[in-house]
């Protein structure tokens, strides 16, 4: 698995996001310490994501409660 660059964002519960569009692994780091790499994520998705008000949110409502398919890092 590639080592995916993160930026940090602003959020209560993500701590830094990094995208891989050539293998479109979406990264997300929480403030708790783990790490998840999502697969199958699109730019849009990833747009979506950065326009969200609120990013733990976003990540629940179309990462976790869809069973989009993830690798924790």
């Amino acid at each position: 698995m590639t080592d995916i660059k993160h930026e940090p964002v602003t959020s209560s519960n993500v701590k830094s996001v990094g995208y891989d569009p050539a293998a479109k692994t979406f990264a997300v780091t929480f403030h708790s310490g783990s790490t998840y790499h999502y697969h199958g994520i699109t730019p849009e998705q990833v747009k979506d994501f950065h326009a969200s008000d609120s990013k733990g949110q976003w990540v629940h409502q179309h990462l976790v409660k869809t069973g989009h398919k993830f690798t924790k890092v």
